[in-house]
């Protein structure tokens, strides 16, 4: 997995760019978890913090629970309902 390392910081109406680490591995429950993604930063990282908290909350570490709450934390994200 890559990613660029640069974002556009907007200071005062003046854009800037700085270097980032955006791919950056975390504990997440039983699992050791790397996430990148492009377009809307505010759902990516809503994307992340839901994931990582329903991962914390299982003892589950076979790769079914992993794929239950990506996809399951996928579609709130992207849709705003726990449901769809």
């Amino acid at each position: 997995m890559c990613a660029d390392a640069q974002e556009t910081v907007t200071i005062s109406g003046t854009d800037y760019r700085r270097a980032v680490q955006k791919i950056i591995p975390q504990e997440m429950g039983q699992f050791q978890v790397a996430i990148g993604g492009c377009g809307n930063p505010n759902l990516i990282e809503s994307f992340i913090l839901r994931l990582k908290r329903s991962l914390d909350r299982t003892t589950c570490n076979g790769p079914e629970k992993l794929d239950r709450s990506l996809i399951g934390e996928g579609r709130h994200c992207y849709t705003g309902r726990d449901d769809a």
